[in-house]
């Protein structure tokens, strides 16, 4: 790192801070504790390129859930370099150029922390401000970053239950999906923090367990569990959990696997660590029964939607022939008995008022045998043809209506 940081540039970069008043609490002394770590990781620092100045802030059991490289301020080294009459020129020009490169490291801190004091002086009202435990005073840059958040916190960031309530249940809160992970650890470390303040403090082992718990419940990373459940106990440790779970989160997101596989975690991993030989591991067959489970659910779930749909189908067919069947039987009941051809109803015929109707002391017409009338006959007892007499048929009468209505009756029973 060259280039110095100037304390205009650094009291920007830092901006406003959220303020205490009216009274400091445990909520508001840790929001304005993770608006000022957050200014300055964005700072870079002659230490972490990726987390600034954050960890002259921090304390160090949070710090260490960020990196396992504690924080060190860089030291003071005088105005100027010390002599050294054994150099030569070209000796003491190289042992200067460090020097002036060390002025610059020093230098480019303090005017961050020169500003971060600044900050602190206009969030946290005067009144609360301590030095030496008696009377107020702004701070000074001399002191300490930590010692002042650590002062506030012990003073008036007693928790309240209710605060204590909600941390716990933040901490025990699970992974909300379609958050990035990164939420998932940031929460944690926080809840963690939170405890060490209110007390009792949770333990390292107890949020790894709890962000164990978080990922398992996705079902989602199986196969990066398993590796993690094979690590030596010595890997145990919240960094190595980040890494290895953040990296198995970048995978899947990359393989754009959605929330319904792991993202073929071990497939990129083994690529890189093993190979392509080794298709038998026991990850590739775990793998690979989560694949058939997938597929056989998916078939299953077509085979009930398929049932389903005949079942429909066979209600929709056994209505309509009831309904047939109903129709059918209102037709039955409307037309008869319900037995044969509907019966003919006979009606009279309308006789024209011209003919006189010649009904009374006219005997019924009778049918008589074969004899009689024009044509051949059977012979009488006189041999000769047969003539008009007593066996001619009777003539009928003008007027009289015919003897049946109806259906004619056949031949056979005409001729009798």
């Amino acid at each position: 790192m060259s280039n110095k940081i100037e304390f205009e540039e650094a009291e920007r970069l830092i901006g406003v801070l959220p303020t205490l008043a009216p009274r400091p609490t445990a909520t508001s002394i840790r929001n304005l504790e993770k608006a000022l770590f957050d200014a300055l990781e964005g700072i870079l620092s002659q230490q972490s390129t990726e987390y600034g100045y954050k960890g002259m802030a921090q304390q160090a059991a949070e710090y260490a859930l960020s990196t396992n490289e504690p924080w060190q301020d860089f030291p003071f080294l005088g105005n100027h370099r010390a002599a050294d009459g054994m150099m030569n020129v070209v000796e003491q020009r190289d042992a200067d150029a460090v020097f002036n490169a060390q002025m610059i490291v020093y230098t480019s801190q303090e005017n961050v922390k020169r500003a971060a004091i600044g900050a602190l002086n206009k969030a946290v009202p005067k009144q609360y401000k301590r030095t030496a435990g008696i009377g107020m005073a702004n701070y000074k840059t001399n002191q300490s970053i930590r010692d002042i958040m650590a002062g506030l916190r012990d003073i008036y960031g007693v928790p309240t239950p209710d605060e204590k309530t909600r941390n716990e249940q933040m901490f025990a809160k699970g992974w909300i999906q379609g958050e990035p992970i990164e939420e998932l650890f940031h929460r944690l470390e926080d809840c963690f923090i939170q405890a060490i303040m209110m007390k009792p403090a949770f333990t390292e082992e107890q949020m790894i367990d709890k962000a164990k718990s978080a990922v398992q419940h996705t079902g989602l990373y199986s196969t990066a569990m398993l590796e993690w459940n094979a690590f030596e106990p010595a890997q145990h440790d919240w960094q190595t959990f980040k890494q290895h779970f953040a990296e198995a989160y970048d995978n899947k997101i990359r393989t754009g696997a959605g929330t319904t596989t792991d993202g073929n975690y071990h497939g990129m991993y083994s690529a890189e660590e093993q190979g392509d030989d080794d298709d038998d591991s026991l990850a590739s067959i775990i793998q690979s029964v989560n694949h058939m489970q997938l597929a056989n659910n998916t078939q299953a779930q077509a085979t009930a939607d398929s049932i389903s749909a005949l079942t429909a189908e066979t209600r929709t067919l056994h209505a309509a022939l009831v309904a047939t069947q109903q129709q059918l039987a209102m037709f039955t009941r409307g037309t008869g008995t319900g037995q044969g051809w509907p019966q003919i109803q006979q009606t009279q015929p309308t006789i024209p008022a011209y003919i006189q109707l010649v009904t009374q002391g006219v005997p019924a017409p009778t049918q008589q045998e074969y004899g009689g009338g024009r044509g051949r006959g059977c012979r009488g007892p006189r041999k000769g043809r047969g003539g008009g007499g007593q066996h001619g048929a009777t003539q009928g009468v003008v007027g009289s209506p015919p003897p049946i209505i109806g259906i004619p009756p056949s031949r056979g029973s005409w001729y009798t």
